[in-house]
């Protein structure tokens, strides 16, 4: 590669708050501020409630599945190596 490391591995992780803030800003830029706050709450996502633990449960199964069909998710985390220089 360029900057001399050496990709050991690719991997594409679900996302489900990803979902979430993109949910609310669609809404949002469509005039809908109440209902995104209602459906996609951009700062009270992380909390321990119902409704959070079956949003992030359905996002999760949405980006399971698009792994399924396409092996990759919007999140990816890469591991890199700087090779020997013996």
């Amino acid at each position: 590669s360029e900057v001399g490391f050496v990709v050991e591995r690719i991997d594409y992780n679900p996302a489900p708050a990803f979902w979430n803030w993109t949910g609310h800003s669609l809404l949002k830029s469509w005039g809908m501020k109440g209902l995104a706050d209602f459906l996609f709450p951009p700062v009270d996502y992380q909390k321990n409630n119902l409704k959070n633990f079956l949003a992030a449960g359905t996002f999760t199964m949405i980006d399971i599945a698009i792994k399924l069909f396409t092996g990759t998710t919007s999140n990816m985390a890469v591991v890199l190596r700087k090779p020997d220089s013996r």
